[in-house]
């Protein structure tokens, strides 16, 4: 095949590929181009005139889609093509993709080479757009045949094998192959093989097989976890379980996706064939998820304390002082099964365990304060502080220790009971010590979890070194089962807070931004009047809003510089939004991110001027459409 010419398989997807209405004239391309200071290449102009304005999706728009179009955004009055410079050369913005809800960029330089741009660096990804196409050509060809492929990345010691296979026999797509990029295929069509030699890459190729067996009966099945094609998931054949999206969390709207702060990857049980995994991911099979802390908090309030796991001292000790939780948490902890999916941590459930591991470090500098040791929150070991003896063996007294089955779960559980026998034999520091431990055991009990790896620790979503965790510790004491109840209660609220505190407010021009607050009151309303709120109702009417204000001011003062102005108004909306949520109104659970969009527009856009113009967009686009459940969108899926 001669370089840059498509092979029929190729132009046959191209000619059923959607194309957008764009310019494609070289003459009026590259004129339009120089006009506007954007480097013109001979590459780019061919690309234009070819392909301008084709746009093809595999799984659906927002989980795998691709535009390609150097006028895409003069064409919709968004602006220029973004131009990247790397050292002397310039790449020109020509690829748009979406991919799992996420907008990037490929761009292209004088030679026609494609890349995309990560940290300030180029990264080529093919040699020319005729590689690219011949590649989604078979990927086409693939999603013809089924919905879902198992995707496994190659050795080359793997390829060598198997091409060199005679019983198999692998057949070569010379028309797809181009330069560095070759394509083989299995003679039944149940596995196609792309080699994609990259200097320094540790995997040679990827297999794409119709399902788990096929892998297995060309040789290429291995320890390494199956991933899966189009719609991304890991697939363990053995156990038949599929880690993947929990789509009824996630909204979609604008070509963009939204989670909810009961949003993580999920574990399907009992799947057997690959082929399943569009069935959950659309609804049409049930997604059931475990909910660790509902559950306990449910059972929170009437734990019971087994008697024949303490002796009777011990028991009276800690009702006299206020104790006796901790030890119903040791009980609750040595008969826990811990589930496989504990890193799969919703939003809500970070928020509560970064909550509890504030307060641990709160109470261990304060047992600590003054005394003439070191402190490490991965290794709080109180006996010098405690003056007890180093060594101690609760696991042959209390089988209550010997039954539970993870170790960093054990070795909290004898902490805590160590120093309240302690305790309980007069030792005054112990009393302290002891009940440092009593967040981190509430945390276990809710499912949650602590990684600890290269002197950073992992909790509630976000990762510390171990040296800085002063900065954590929590400012006020909590009752922590209070607390733990009711930011769980209120979790949409706290997910709204801690959203908009994320945002750089301190990077934001608000200068003579002030705006009318009946415009915007009249604006939000009507797009909350036509998914059906009435602001009369008393569920409405309730949201005492100087009550929200104070309490985002006081949880976040700096957004006092923005008090008046857009942002204020959208904020507050949110968080009214937020406490209905919480009320589980019938129609905020139906649309649960209605002011996603607009926080995410405060969280990108630095110029208030910006603001009022774009968020009049997202009013009239939300007039016109509705957020949608992301399962309903992929089972109303157009390709």
């Amino acid at each position: 095949m001669k370089v840059n010419q498509l092979s029929m398989q190729a132009n046959e997807f191209i000619q059923q590929c959607d194309r957008r209405t764009t310019i494609t004239d070289k003459e009026i391309v590259k004129e339009w181009l120089k006009q506007n200071g954007i480097p013109v290449f001979q590459a780019l102009l061919d690309f234009q005139e070819k392909y301008g304005g084709t746009n093809y999706s595999f799984g659906g728009k927002l989980n795998h889609s691709c535009t390609l179009d150097v006028m895409r955004h003069s064409a919709t009055g968004c602006g220029m093509p973004k131009v990247f410079k790397y050292k002397d050369q310039y790449m020109v913005e020509c690829l748009h993709f979406i991919y799992e809800g996420v907008h990037k960029s490929g761009y292209m330089d004088r030679a026609g080479k494609l890349y995309y741009v990560n940290s300030g660096n180029p990264y080529p990804f093919v040699n020319n757009i005729q590689e690219l196409l011949e590649k989604h050509a078979i990927y086409y060809r693939l999603l013809q045949k089924q919905k879902q492929w198992v995707v496994r990345e190659l050795y080359e010691s793997d390829v060598t094998a198997w091409l060199s296979n005679a019983e198999q026999k692998p057949i070569p797509l010379l028309e797809a192959s181009q330069e560095d990029s070759t394509w083989w295929q299995s003679h039944d069509g149940k596995l196609f093989v792309s080699i994609h030699r990259v200097a320094g890459s540790r995997f040679a190729a990827k297999a794409y097989a119709a399902d788990a067996a096929v892998l297995q009966q060309h040789g290429l099945s291995s320890n390494l976890s199956l991933q899966g094609f189009p719609f991304s998931c890991y697939y363990d054949p053995e156990k038949e379980t599929v880690e993947m999206e929990n789509t009824k969390e996630i909204y979609c709207f604008n070509q963009r996706l939204y989670r909810t702060c009961n949003y993580s990857r999920v574990t399907i049980q009992q799947v057997k064939e690959i082929k399943e995994v569009p069935l959950y991911l659309s609804g049409q099979k049930d997604i059931k998820v475990k909910n660790h802390v509902e559950e306990f908090l449910l059972k929170l309030p009437n734990l019971v304390l087994p008697t024949d796991d303490y002796d009777p001292s011990l028991i009276e000790f800690a009702r006299q002082s206020g104790d006796e939780m901790i030890l119903k948490l040791i009980s609750y902890l040595a008969d826990m099964k811990h589930p496989d999916d504990r890193n799969r941590r919703t939003p809500a459930e970070h928020n509560l365990d970064r909550l509890l591991y504030q307060e641990y470090l709160r109470r261990m500098s304060v047992v600590a304060e003054g005394q003439p040791v070191k402190v490490n929150p991965l290794f709080f070991y109180p006996y010098h502080i405690a003056r007890a003896p180093e060594e101690f063996d609760i696991e042959n007294d209390y089988f209550v220790i010997k039954r539970m089955r993870h170790s960093y779960v054990r070795s909290i559980s004898k902490l805590a009971f160590f120093y309240m026998k302690c305790a309980q034999q007069g030792n005054e520091a112990a009393s302290q010590a002891y009940r440092v431990y009593e967040p981190l055991l509430l945390l276990y009990c809710l499912g949650g979890y602590i990684l600890k790896e290269h002197g950073f620790i992992e909790v509630g979503g976000g990762a510390f070194h171990q040296h800085s965790w002063q900065l954590l510790i929590g400012k006020e004491p909590i009752d922590i089962y209070r607390r733990a109840t009711e930011a769980w209660e209120q979790r949409n609220w706290e997910h709204a807070i801690a959203q908009i505190q994320r945002i750089k407010w301190a990077e934001k021009n608000v200068a003579q931004s002030r705006v009318s607050d009946e415009m915007w009151n009249v604006a939000f309303a009507r797009i909350e009047r036509k998914i059906g709120i009435d602001p009369s109702e008393f569920a409405f009417r309730s949201v005492d809003e100087q009550q929200l204000v104070f309490k985002l001011f006081a949880a976040y003062p700096e957004l006092r510089r923005v008090q008046g102005t857009l942002a204020h108004w959208i904020c507050d909306s949110y968080l009214q939004w937020a406490v209905l949520l919480d009320r589980k109104h019938p129609v905020a659970m139906k649309y649960p991110c209605l002011y996603e969009p607009f926080i995410e527009l405060l969280r990108d856009e630095n110029q208030a001027e910006a603001w009022e113009e774009q968020t009049m967009l997202l009013i009239a686009l939300l007039e016109q459409e509705s957020i949608l459940n992301y399962a309903d969108a992929l089972r109303g899926n157009d390709h």
